[in-house]
């Protein structure tokens, strides 16, 4: 039995290849996570989502230069990219609810809300203001 056997989130034949992956360990990079999921299909892309903060001074400045920058501590969400769908399907299987070091995983499709006509932050502004 698989990891991930039995779990309640599958992928459907959505024709959807990236994964979002939660609850990673904080010293996971992208390296290593394309690693760990190649196990499943041959991964095109990883990612994970690191958090930022503004510099200090930015709000003086207010200078094109002035940009939030990277701290380097991971959010524990990063997403994966497989070659075809039938890939990010088997590891959505085999993945959710399995164990990297000692962090559990949630792994779904990623949600596609703009396909499914919900609006994006910008528009939902643009409505309101």
């Amino acid at each position: 039995m698989s990891p991930g056997e039995g779990n309640a989130i599958v992928a459907r034949d959505s024709g959807e290849t990236r994964l979002c992956i939660k609850n990673l360990p904080k010293h996971c990079d992208g390296a290593r996570l394309r690693e760990h999921f190649s196990a499943r299909g041959e991964v095109t892309d990883a990612k994970v989502l690191r958090t930022r903060r503004e510099q200090a001074w930015s709000w003086l400045m207010r200078a094109a230069d002035a940009h939030p920058v990277s701290d380097g501590r991971s959010r524990q969400i990063a997403f994966v990219g497989f070659k075809t769908a039938a890939q990010a399907s088997e590891a959505v299987r085999y993945f959710n609810r399995s164990f990297m070091d000692t962090s559990r995983l949630e792994v779904a499709v990623r949600p596609l809300l703009r396909l499914l006509g919900a609006p994006s932050r910008l528009t939902r502004a643009a409505a309101a203001g």
